[in-house]
């Protein structure tokens, strides 16, 4: 797999696991030329990915019948500022 494609794959999954983003836009910034350390950088966040399957952000999809069987909504706000 071409160091692009990894680093492309990687920034999809930053959607549900936003503890990657730092590292994954570190190594983004190096794609034009990349060389072995920036393979390895991509490797190790791969790994760290493999070790923690289980965790991540789930969306379910919004609708009423989910809202009513589960008995709770929740709503979170974020500024980035």
């Amino acid at each position: 797999m071409q160091p692009k494609q990894v680093v492309g794959s990687l920034r999809y999954l930053c959607n549900n696991r936003p503890n990657i983003s730092y590292g994954v836009v570190l190594i983004s910034r190096f794609m034009n030329n990349p060389i072995l350390p920036h393979m390895a950088a991509a490797k190790h966040i791969l790994r760290y990915l493999k070790g923690t399957v289980d965790l991540g952000l789930f969306f379910p999809r919004k609708t009423y019948q989910n809202e009513v069987k589960n008995g709770a909504i929740l709503e979170a706000w974020s500024d980035s500022d």
